[in-house]
């Protein structure tokens, strides 16, 4: 059995999912696939048990590729008519609004275990207007590195899913808070992209991420192992 991690072929989520890189040359106690093709991944998923998919998402359906205000460039993955694909499989989907609608509709069509988000992965400050490029690049950092992080710590000691809720939510608190003190001792230079960002943002870039840990939900069989 393999871990299979699916990545959308959309021009966004490929770079939100820079991390994949790092785990298609990792070495693990167990094969990881990376996999960006719809009708590979589906053939991989009916031989495989655990899931990881970089995806948009809506509340009830993961996308193949969505552009917004483009119809033509929309393709759904998985929705209410075919998630039966998920039945008996373990499922990290990082695609925003997953958890509330298609999370639960698979886990009680067999789907074993189902970690998702319930809103975005929030890339947007409450007041929009604040979201510069810089404080998009500063929490765009914060999630890549706190993923990556908990992924190879899933892989590597084969945690249960209720661990990687755990870690996820602990570590992404840790790290946003982590990071803008790293830029304000440093001149309030972000770490991650090298250009400043006004120090009054950062109660709006901690709770963005405190809404994006509060969306974080594990649905199913919570005490199964990763693989």
């Amino acid at each position: 059995m393999d871990i299979i991690v699916y990545v959308s072929p959309n021009r966004t989520i490929q770079k939100l999912a820079k991390l994949t890189k790092t785990l298609a040359q990792s070495q693990f106690p167990i094969t990881v696939k990376v996999i960006e093709n719809k009708k590979v991944f589906f053939e991989a998923l009916q031989e495989n048990q655990t899931v990881i998919i970089f995806a948009h998402g809506g509340y009830d359906r993961i996308y193949e590729n969505w552009t917004n205000g483009s119809p033509s460039n929309i393709k759904i993955l998985i929705d209410e008519n075919n998630d039966d694909v998920l039945r008996g499989k373990r499922v990290l989907a990082f695609s925003c609004y997953t958890a509330t609608t298609l999370g639960p509709h698979s886990v009680s069509k067999g789907c074993d275990v189902y970690l998702g988000f319930s809103q975005p992965i929030n890339l947007e400050l409450q007041n929009k207007g604040n979201t510069t490029p810089q404080v998009r690049f500063f929490l765009d950092g914060v999630y890549d590195l706190t993923f990556a992080e908990v992924i190879l710590d899933a892989i590597n000691n084969n945690m249960t899913f209720e661990r990687i809720e755990r870690k996820l939510k602990h570590e992404l608190n840790r790290c946003v808070v982590e990071q803008v003190v790293k830029c304000q001792v440093d001149e309030e230079k972000c770490c991650f992209c090298g250009q400043s960002f006004s120090a009054r943002l950062i109660p709006e870039i901690i709770l963005t991420v405190k809404q994006t840990v509060e969306a974080i939900q594990c649905l199913g069989n919570q005490q199964a192992s990763f693989y």
